[in-house]
């Protein structure tokens, strides 16, 4: 039976939400993309950054604002995209245990004959599965919008930043998972997260602006997502090495600090 499956059940509670999702998610994609046309031949509107670093600062060191490549970093990839998916993954994470709490569901849930290790892995799963779906409806739809303003670009490059951007989207929303569990509080769990997250944008952007936070530039998630500007030069295996690894080790924390908690009836 689909209740009796709290992966399943999770992501069939989650339709609504991710469905609205798509829609406004697809919405800014196309509406993004399909302004390409207007721009492409506005070589003038490149000089916008010549020796303005606080532009290319903002927009992902791009170096033109009419290449494809350059056109979908800056509209989409460097800032829209990932604050998106950070903060669908962090609403999901923060929700997966700590909304159960919330909503006094969760000592019912851990009173059934489920070890609190599998609970969370199927709540885990469930976060991971509806990401990696909307993931699939942004893909499909970028690509579309692609081909359909006739922009050159290899369909490599753009799953390799799309990628790149769900695993930073995932590993915040690890990190809000991991806070809803430990303390059970919801609030908490999106506030801390959230922070972290805007906080590591600023350094990314930053950085190359303010000579004291060059040398933390490599501490920031949004450099391992971008900082090797996958969407020109691929993935960076150390960096994808460091989004997949956090996000495990917050899973991982999650599962011992989990179990060892009592739960509020």
């Amino acid at each position: 039976m689909l209740l009796r499956s709290i992966f399943l059940k999770t992501i069939r509670d989650a339709r609504l939400s991710l469905f609205w999702w798509s829609i406004g998610l697809s919405a800014m994609t196309l509406v993004n993309v399909l302004y390409y046309p207007s721009i492409k031949e506005l070589s003038d509107f490149n000089k916008l950054l010549e020796g303005n670093d606080a532009i290319k600062a903002f927009t992902g060191n791009i170096t033109s604002f009419t290449t494809p490549e350059g056109f979908l970093d800056s509209q989409i990839f460097f800032l829209l995209g990932p604050l998106l998916f950070i903060v669908y993954a962090i609403t999901v994470g923060s929700g997966a245990l700590a909304g159960e709490e919330g909503r006094k569901t969760l000592p019912m849930l851990v009173s059934q004959p489920r070890s609190r290790t599998r609970i969370l892995l199927e709540k885990y799963a469930a976060m991971l599965a509806t990401t990696l779906l909307l993931f699939g409806v942004f893909f499909v739809i970028t690509w579309g919008g692609i081909v359909a303003v006739a922009m050159q670009i290899s369909v490599w490059k753009v799953l390799s930043v799309s990628a790149a951007m769900v695993l930073l989207g995932v590993f915040f929303g690890s990190l809000a998972f991991l806070l809803g569990a430990a303390t059970g509080k919801r609030g908490l769990a999106v506030g801390v997260s959230s922070a972290l997250a805007v906080a590591a944008y600023l350094l990314n952007a930053l950085a190359p602006l303010v000579k004291s936070l060059k040398d933390y530039q490599g501490f920031s998630p949004f450099d391992w997502y971008i900082g090797n500007d996958p969407i020109l030069n691929g993935l960076r295996l150390a960096d994808i090495a460091l989004l997949i690894g956090g996000s495990a080790l917050f899973v991982a924390l999650a599962v011992v600090l989990f179990r060892r908690r009592d739960i509020a009836t």
